[in-house]
């Protein structure tokens, strides 16, 4: 790889979706943005639990069952040459997490969990997280469940990203400010509603001040994808790692002073070959509905 352009895609679809079809779907969806030259492939808030409620969320066969479907897209993703990153619940030591897995060369890299819970109705059962990143098993493997993380492609070095849930970005201080801080140079959003008018200056001005591409990706209406403070199309969805790269280098924000602070937990885009190029997916009403 080592390429200073990154082309980014963000996904969404309907909620409606079965839940024994949301694995195909992603994974197809996935493979299509691959095949159009996305490497990094984001996906909204939640996205794996589709249609449950967050009470249903306390049982276990349902988390289970998500837990299912976070396996199958494992399993269907594995040859992609890019990484993924989905919304689902994590239980964990009887606690339950609004959570992001990060995904690539089918294996689950690590799960981000949502820092600020809104205190309304619909977040009475999620957990903020620890302060400090837990060990999480899955599947026989063992990996960071926390907010201290920042996934590093060792193929290309100044592709480094962070990732932060729903309420998150639109904190006083938002998580990803320490993460890009730390060397994060894409800061990956997950929502489950809309963005509002008066939410997308925030984000422009989030990414001018962390001198960062930012990709922020609701259940529903628009998404937005921008390098320093620029809007780019969400088309073509490219930004130039290299000119960020640039920038920081003269900036003493960027001497890393939450060194120690995060966990770099590595992946190389090179590793796997790209077999899906330009594959074509459709999808019938029966399957979405």
């Amino acid at each position: 790889m080592n390429q200073p352009m990154l082309k980014i895609c963000a996904v969404q679809f309907p909620k409606t979706v079965l839940q024994e079809n949301i694995s195909t779907l992603c994974a197809d969806l996935s493979h299509m943005a691959c095949g159009q030259g996305a490497r990094l492939i984001v996906f909204p808030e939640l996205c794996l639990a589709g249609s449950f409620t967050q009470e249903d969320l306390l049982a276990e066969s349902t988390l289970d069952t998500i837990t299912d479907t976070l396996k199958d897209l494992i399993a269907q993703t594995a040859t992609l040459p890019c990484v993924l990153v989905a919304g689902l619940p994590v239980c964990h030591a009887g606690k339950l997490y609004n959570c992001a897995a990060v995904i690539q060369g089918g294996m689950l890299l690590g799960l981000v969990p949502k820092t600020y819970i809104p205190r309304n109705n619909q977040n009475t059962y999620f957990t903020p997280p620890p302060s400090a990143n837990l060990t999480y098993e899955f599947m026989g493997s063992y990996l960071q469940l926390g907010t201290k993380q920042i996934f590093v492609d060792t193929s290309n070095p100044t592709f480094t990203f962070c990732v932060e849930v729903g309420e998150d970005a639109l904190a006083m201080i938002p998580p990803s400010t320490y993460a890009t801080m730390a060397g994060a140079t894409v800061v990956c959003h997950m929502t489950d509603t809309p963005i509002d008018d008066m939410a997308y200056p925030m984000m422009a001005a989030h990414s001018r001040r962390t001198v960062s591409a930012c990709v922020s990706v609701p259940t529903t209406g628009d998404v937005w994808i921008g390098q320093n403070g620029e809007r780019l199309d969400p088309i073509t969805g490219e930004v130039d790692l290299a000119m960020l790269a640039r920038c920081r280098r003269g900036r003493w924000t960027f001497e890393n002073h939450t060194a120690g602070e995060y966990t770099e937990v590595y992946f190389s885009l090179d590793s796997i070959e790209d077999t899906d190029n330009n594959e074509e997916f459709t999808f019938t009403e029966d399957e979405l509905i």
